[in-house]
């Protein structure tokens, strides 16, 4: 196997000579070359192409003879002679040049440092490829005999093993130049892939890489709109004797087990499983490459075979075979296959792999001297070389996308996989151990919040507040008042009314005003749960709300007796009240709290936020909502006072702004796109203390005692929270509420590692007994949980960050909060299905809209569903797109108004015409339209540089990466810089490049 696979590394290619190019001439680029190219100019200016190698040389060093041997190696190796100046279609072409002198610039340095520094930065100086030379060394004489070498070149010109040649022929001179030139390679390479060789490869990749996933990493920094390149690493060392023991008994090679335990890494770490990972092999498939200088390299996608959670045994096997296969078609350039199989452009990261490993031979030979820059093409890179039983590795990262203690922990989890995988071979991948016993025991030590506090009911409670401060004022609607006293007779009042009601759902379906806690705190000193209508509402919804909980009683006025009512003994454990929830199947879904869940969120928000009874508290959300418990509960149990607001005033800002100012409120809570509709309005006074949850916190919203909470109605409201800080880049969810805990699980079950995201599983005291009548849906959402008790599942996706604090990521399901409430997608669907003259349906949130998807007509949805489940735009399709499984696609789902669903419009006005002109010459359409995009009618890389130097020779100004950011016609025109004069002579070699371009490059 070992052998049949270093057969295939090599590639053993034909036996036939490859011959000079004929005439002599200047030669093509190689595929490679072309692509390099390319990527160059949309990001000049870089360094990210740029190879460096160093030495360091002890003894006598004579300055002119190094001189000479650089021009020498120059001499030898035609790849290092070409420059690659754009010809007047904007494509690249060769030049070689006779003779090139080489620069080296000497320079003395006090100290290692100094030395260190001035190699830096030549390492990270860039090239002009139009003009070269693309070679240069830098020599720093620390002492006489004591100097540093850097020999830095152009990647579109050498690779690894060349930088390497290069340095060794520097110190060594050959006897003999290679028998051909890089130009040969490039016309033999040419020629070579084209015909059925070509096709046979291209048929091999597109099965292998038939829906590959882009690797999304969890990131710690957003992903800029264009791809960086500045790069960070880290080392590591590992034990390997027995992992490599393992390969051997399966097998497979050291390099083989190595790939495939990087790979469960990346798909533990991200939560994919179908992505790929680039491997660069030599390129070197013949003897007479290997004494040449040159971009021979080639980079493999090798796609993760993780399908049905493997033994850890097989994978090995599976990534063996698989290696072997792919390795028997690494002739075809990446860049081909890049441009045959086409990926979506996206130029904020690398096509096809977005992770590289490569496993490299170790050498303990020389001195070196290495500058202390590093880029990276990749997301991430993991480098590593055997040595002896260890494993020296370097993780290379982006350091705008990754923080370095990240990296770090990365690196000490592949340590615990391998080790992991020694112990269990036979155990699933999904199931192996990857967390560090120190990240195990810091995740529990985050999760490590018991507190006692005293218990009792909330009714109770608010009875007792009453007896310490019975003239307070507890109430405030309209100018209207009601003190502690008042508050409770009246309720004691209901309470008598409805006799004892245990455990009961007691509908009650009133409007906002002093009534309305009066009835509820009623309900609740008669033993029942109370559970809130919103006499809004379609009544055939309510009718089902009261059905699906067991409610034969509807409250829709504070009506009691004087009489004193039988005294109701109401447990802790008791429903306290019952609140529905959207539901998948088409109906809602009731979740009953208990009094010792919701006691603690109260207990936990008075020890953290401290009301006092000089404080105010704004009740203004619906009382459908969960948020409403504690606007209505948290003040009546401190003595603080409650001030409701009017029916429907939760909407209007204005009434709001002018409320919270008159009656000096000092506790609010907002709905995050509520509260920056609030911010809009002029002469506000924000209270002191603003509670945000509902939906995802933008950042931004810079106020002091602005904090956010998370939580579902299935936990008591709230259980994480976190007090927000100015210049916040994001707003985490927080740490977990008393007696809570947070735990972010994979599909296994497993504690996901820090950084990872993973399903949010919510445990302890503030969890509800359940949902109503609904036994199966509760045994599928309340679970049991491993160390006893039970975990709530979520269904939201979130990651601990390093601080401990969670980060919430969105839903795994078809969820989604709309105005802060939580809804079901497949609610709006059910009952869209159901509709007259709509025969197929589907709803999805778009950029914040609601947007309803339908086969046939719009139905009007006002008499069926609360307006906040109503979408705001439509999209009529013939029909809906499907998975090949024939499941609904929401992702090929359109977004309202986008240009495809436009019809066909011609350009509009002078820069449109002349987009729509040059696309139609340069990819030969007889005819483009305003809303066609540049890539979907044809377009690809290349083409795009002629079209933008046809762009510019007509005066337009315009960059390169405009038509990848702005791919439609009208899109792109709208960008163009005002048409000039173009002076005759303008047409030339360098049309492509900008004077700003040139200007980058040359910095």
């Amino acid at each position: 196997m070992e052998a049949r696979f270093r057969k295939a590394i090599a590639g053993l290619g034909d036996a036939e000579e490859i011959p000079r190019r004929a005439g002599g001439g200047d030669p093509p680029l190689s595929f490679a070359q072309e692509r390099l190219w390319f990527m160059e100019q949309f990001a000049p200016g870089t360094s990210a192409y740029v190879l460096p190698v160093s030495a360091r040389l002890r003894g006598p060093l004579d300055t002119e003879r190094l001189r000479r041997s650089l021009d020498a190696v120059v001499a030898r190796h035609e790849s290092l002679r070409m420059t690659f100046p754009a010809g007047p279609d904007g494509r690249p072409e060769v030049r070689v040049a006779e003779r090139v002198r080489v620069p080296l610039r000497v320079v003395d340095a006090p100290t290692e440092a100094a030395a260190r520094q001035v190699l830096t930065a030549d390492a990270a100086l860039p090239f002009e490829l139009a003009t070269g030379p693309l070679l240069r060394a830098t020599l720093v004489r620390l002492a006489p005999d004591d100097h540093a070498l850097l020999v830095a070149v152009h990647h579109i010109v050498a690779d690894g093993w060349s930088a390497d040649l290069i340095l060794r022929e520097l110190l060594e001179p050959p006897q003999h130049g290679p028998r051909l030139g890089f130009g040969d390679y490039a016309s033999w390479q040419r020629e070579r892939l084209s015909g059925a060789r070509l096709a046979g490869d291209l048929a091999f990749w597109r099965g292998e890489l038939d829906g590959l996933q882009v690797l999304e990493l969890p990131l710690d920094r957003p992903r800029p709109p264009r791809q960086g390149f500045r790069g960070g690493w880290h080392d590591l060392e590992l034990d390997i004797a027995e992992f490599r023991e393992l390969c051997r008994a399966e097998g497979a090679t050291l390099y083989m087990g190595l790939l495939a335990a990087f790979q469960v890494l990346l798909a533990r770490w991200s939560g994919t499983t179908g992505f790929a990972v680039g491997s660069p092999v030599a390129g070197r498939t013949r003897p007479e490459f290997e004494d040449m200088v040159g971009l021979f390299v080639n980079l493999l996608p090798l796609r993760a075979r993780l399908a049905g959670d493997p033994e850890f045994a097989e994978l090995l096997r599976r990534t063996r075979d698989g290696a072997i296969e792919v390795y028997d078609h690494q002739e075809l350039p990446f860049e081909k296959l890049v441009a045959e199989l086409d990926p979506e452009r996206d130029v904020s990261r690398p096509p096809l792999v977005q992770v590289l490993f490569a496993l490299q031979t170790y050498r303990d030979g020389g001195e070196g001297f290495e500058p202390d820059s590093t880029t990276t093409r990749f997301d991430l890179e993991l480098y590593a070389a055997e040595r002896g039983d260890l494993l020296a590795g370097r993780f290379v990262y982006n350091a705008e996308l990754f923080r370095p203690e990240t990296i770090e922990r990365l690196a000490r989890r592949f340590g615990a996989l391998l080790r992991a995988v020694v112990a269990a071979p036979d155990l699933p991948v999904g199931r192996l151990d990857i967390l560090p016993a120190e990240e195990r025991e810091q995740i529990a030590r985050w999760n490590s919040t018991t507190r006692e506090h005293p218990g009792g009911t909330l009714h109770e409670l608010v009875f007792a507040q009453a007896e310490r401060t019975p003239d307070a004022t507890a109430l405030i609607f309209e100018g209207d008042r009601l003190t502690y006293r008042e508050l409770a007779e009246r309720a004691r009042a209901v309470a008598a009314g409805l006799g004892s009601r245990l455990d009961q759902p007691v509908g009650v379906s009133m409007e906002r005003g002093l009534d309305l806690p009066v009835v509820l705190l009623g309900v609740l000193a008669a033993g029942g749960a109370y559970l809130p209508l919103d006499p809004g509402h379609p009544a055939e919804r309510t009718r089902g709300m009261l059905a699906d909980a067991g409610a034969d009683l509807v409250l829709t006025a504070a009506d009691g007796h004087t009489t004193p009512g039988p005294v109701v003994r109401v447990h802790e454990d008791n429903l306290a009240y019952v609140i529905f929830t959207s539901g998948s199947t088409g109906r809602p879904k009731g979740v009953g709290v208990s009094h010792r869940a919701i006691v603690n969120r109260l207990r936990w928000m008075q020890d953290t936020f401290q009301l006092t009874p000089q404080d105010r508290v704004l009740h203004k959300t619906p009382t459908t909502f969960d948020v409403s418990v504690w606007e209505l509960f948290w003040p009546l149990i401190t003595g603080a006072t409650m001030v409701i607001a009017r029916p429907d005033g939760h909407r209007d800002t204005a009434y709001l702004r002018d409320l919270i100012k008159t009656e000096n409120i000092t506790t609010t809570h907002f709905v995050p796109s509520m509260l920056q509709a609030f911010l809009e309005e002029e002469d506000i006074q924000p209270p002191k203390r603003i509670i945000c949850s509902g939906e995802a916190l933008p950042p931004g919203i810079d106020l002091p005692g602005l904090h956010n909470l998370y939580g579902p109605t299935e936990a008591a409201v709230d259980v994480s929270w976190h007090p927000c800080q100015p210049g916040e880049p994001t707003v985490p969810i927080g740490r977990p509420v008393d007696n809570t805990t947070l735990h972010v699980l994979d599909e296994q079950f497993c504690e996901v590692p820090i950084g990872t995201p993973g399903e949010l599983y919510i445990g302890g005291i503030q969890l509800a007994r359940g949902y109503l009548g609904k036994p199966a849906l509760t045994a599928e959402r309340f679970l049991p949980a491993p160390g006893g008790g039970r975990l709530y599942r979520t269904g939201d996706l979130a990651r601990r960050l390093p601080s401990g604090e969670l980060e919430y990521l969105g839903r795994t399901d078809h969820q989604v909060k709309i105005r802060g409430m939580r809804v079901e997608l497949g609610e709006i669907e059910a009952v869209l299905r159901e509709q007259p003259g709509v025969t197929g349906a589907a709803a999805k949130l778009v950029d914040g809209r609601l947007v309803g998807y339908v086969v046939g007509d719009t139905p009007d949805l006002s008499e069926l569903l609360p307006d906040f489940m109503i979408p705001t735009a439509w999209v009529r399709l013939d029909r809906l797109p499907v998975t090949p499984n024939g499941k609904l696609d929401r992702a090929a789902l359109p977004a309202p108004d986008r240009p495809a669903d436009l019809p066909w419009e011609p350009p509009r006005g002078e820069a449109e015409n002349a987009v729509a002109q040059v696309w139609q010459e340069v990819l030969g359409l007889d005819r483009v339209g305003r809303h066609d995009t540049f890539f979907a009618v044809g377009g690809d890389s290349i083409r795009s540089l002629k079209v933008v130097a046809r762009l510019r020779a007509m005066g337009y100004g315009v960059e390169l990466q405009h038509l990848f950011t702005h791919q439609a016609v009208a899109e792109l025109a709208a960008v163009l810089r005002p048409r000039q004069a173009v002076p005759e002579t303008a047409a030339g070699a360098f049309d492509l490049l900008s004077l700003a371009d040139r200007e980058r490059l040359t910095r």
